[in-house]
């Protein structure tokens, strides 16, 4: 058995046994006999070890210990290899020589097979495939690693849970978990990795650097995790992972991990300073750097702390208002990709998280566990005992009952209960219109109209009626349906005859028989009108303020729009309203309700002069002319 000596350090590395350009090294063994050793090829500059060096630094020394198939060993430690070359490469690990460079990058590498497999990122290159999935490769051992999932192999086992894997390494880093062994250290915030991977995907945050870019929208990501994760979120409408529970699918399996604990309620991970449980590792470990103070991430305008830099960017975009996620449906924006995901699931319509106690849904599990605050009676108002679902909506409730109101507007001095009302009412004054739509040039203050007034465009009907499943754009036009077409009440009643309607725009209308007022007033000149048709048809005809609605078939004017829609539908003959009692057709609910009353014995109008009945209003009021004529005469 020889020892390969060169200068003090035990060096490995590859050697072919084929002589070449290079240099040869005679060793003694055993009396007078020499032997050649393998040589390390090389050629031009990039020969690691010269004759002269080979001369000067390598010396073989019998060793007591040693293993027949790896005789070679290493003086520094003990590592032994089958051939000198083996171990002359060896070497640099010791010495840490890089003699080898990228021609691209400059990167420095001890070997020319690294400086080889290296290039291969710069040049896209792959040249080993998978014969099962097609998959490419730069290296062959990854792909030799990759085979495994195919074939299902995992030979190696953790000695402490039986978790199985395919390699060794996948071995050693899965037993740092059960150790809490972190060996890899940040050198900026200490905190530490279990992998070296992590750690330098962590350095690149605190560098800002993000060298993984999207080939759709350009967007960079400090790892390769990160940006497979986007791909698959944003980019490919797949969700291939389905809760068992509730059939929620999703594009990652990570993020089905998540979700099925909010199905379980177990809290496994206990705070041993407080005593609070946790339902995941890591809500533990920020909550411990919490009690340690040692929240690495400082906000530099109220230094509020934090434990990610990720963390502390979406803090940030609270000081700048910042909200670069923005809905393509709605354009409402977001500060986090993650509030932007929940707000898409009310236009899918997904509402997975139902309540136990009264089945409302939501479209994620926070809203659900909000909302649940009401029945704990958590959040209760001491004067009329009504629930909230939160601290600050009870507080705004409570000013409701003593009459405060801190906002007030530096303009005109109104003043408001909560400051969103305030800010709304401001733009007013400043006649700002922030949000505006992307498919015409209107624009609006409230988002709340912006979404409303899409509805026009997408001609989306997201409030459908559960009897007659007729779909609506408003939720008020739900109800007023259901109330009129579904419904037998008549909750509103005139103070003069008792006579009973269904909405109250109608109570309004028939009081003006009563009392002959003509509430609506020009702003323009001194007229008065009874109903608000009359009005805007005044301010059209005399004023020229406002819009008709023009047929573009016959050119016929309307005040309204809805008048336009009605007369549009004669001319294209649609009469979707059918009497049930016989085949005939109309155009309008109104127009079938009265002609319902021919089929009906029921008589409503009565002549005041004789007490004679009729079905309809004008049959009366033509009867009550001849009635009247005939009286007087006689």
């Amino acid at each position: 058995m020889y020892v390969l000596a060169i200068r003090g350090c035990r060096v490995e590395a590859e050697v072919p046994y084929a002589a070449e350009d290079g240099f040869h090294i005679k060793a003694e063994a055993d009396g007078n006999d020499t032997t050649e050793s393998p040589q390390l090829s090389g050629s031009g500059e990039s020969n690691i070890i010269t004759d002269e060096a080979a001369s000067d630094s390598i010396d073989i020394n019998e060793h007591p210990h040693y293993d027949t198939s790896r005789p070679h060993l290493c003086t520094v430690c003990d590592k032994g290899f089958k051939t000198k070359g083996d171990l002359a490469r060896h070497k640099m690990i010791h010495t840490a020589e890089k003699p080898f460079q990228c021609t691209v990058c400059n990167k420095r590498f001890a070997w020319q097979k690294s400086v080889t497999v290296h290039e291969r990122i710069h040049s896209g290159d792959r040249p080993f495939v998978c014969t099962v999935c097609d998959k490419r490769f730069k290296r062959k051992d990854t792909l030799a690693w990759h085979k495994i999932v195919h074939t299902g192999e995992k030979p190696f086992q953790c000695t402490m849970c039986n978790k199985r894997f395919a390699g060794q390494n996948s071995v050693t880093v899965h037993e740092r978990v059960h150790r809490g062994d972190k060996p890899f250290a940040c050198t900026v915030c200490d905190k530490r990795f279990t992998k070296r991977g992590g750690l330098n995907d962590h350095l690149r945050r605190h560098r800002g650097a993000r060298p993984f870019t999207c080939a759709e929208c350009d967007r960079g990501f400090a790892s390769k995790q990160e940006l497979k994760a986007h791909k698959q979120v944003v980019h490919m409408a797949e969700k291939p992972f389905a809760c068992t529970v509730c059939e929620k699918r999703f594009p990652l399996k990570a993020r089905l991990n998540w979700h099925l604990k909010t199905h379980n309620e177990e809290l496994p991970f206990l705070c041993n300073i407080c005593n609070k449980r946790f339902k995941t590792r890591v809500s533990l470990n920020v909550h411990l750097q919490r009690h340690n103070g040692t929240l690495p991430f400082v906000c530099t305008v109220c230094d509020k702390r934090f434990n990610s830099n990720a963390c502390l960017n979406i803090h940030q975009r609270s000081h700048t208002g910042e909200k670069p996620y923005t809905c393509p449906i709605c354009c409402k924006c977001y500060r986090k990709s993650s509030h932007l995901y929940d707000h898409m699931q009310t236009h899918n319509g997904e509402k997975y998280y139902k309540c136990p106690v009264c089945g409302k849904g939501f479209a994620n599990a926070n809203g659900r566990n909000v909302h649940m605050n009401i029945h704990k009676g958590k959040y209760r108002c001491t004067v009329c005992g009504k629930c909230f679902c939160s601290r600050g909506t009870l507080t705004d409730h409570c000013r409701t009952h003593t009459g405060e109101k801190l906002f007030e507007c530096n303009v005109c001095n109104k003043r408001f209960t909560l400051a969103g009302n305030l800010v709304q009412h401001s733009r007013i004054h400043t006649g700002e219109k922030p949000y505006k739509c992307h498919l015409c040039p209107k624009a609006f203050p409230q988002p709340n109209s912006l979404r409303t007034h899409l509805r026009i465009h997408t001609d989306e009907r997201p409030f459908a009626c559960s009897v007659c499943n007729k779909q609506f754009k408003y939720s008020n036009t739900l109800s007023l349906h259901q109330r009129m077409v579904h419904s037998s009440r008549k909750p509103y009643h005139c103070p003069y005859c008792g006579k009973r309607f269904k909405a109250s725009a109608y109570l309004r209308c028939h009081i003006f028989v009563h009392t002959d007022a003509e509430t609506f007033s020009c702003r323009h000149c001194s007229s008065h009108f009874r109903t608000l048709y009359k009005l805007k048809r005044h301010l059209l005809e005399s004023h020229n303020e406002g819009n008709w609605f023009s047929c573009h078939i016959c050119q016929h004017k309307f005040v309204f729009r809805q008048m336009l829609k009605v007369h549009l539908s004669r001319h294209e003959g649609l009469k979707p309203y059918v009497c049930g009692e016989c085949p005939k057709r109309f155009c309008t609910a109104a127009e079938l309700r009265s002609h319902q009353v021919v089929h009906s014995e029921f008589r409503k109008f009565m002549c005041s002069l004789c007490g004679r009945l009729f079905k309809h209003k004008p049959a009366v009021m033509s009867h009550f002319n001849t009635c009247f004529s005939t009286l007087a005469s006689n």
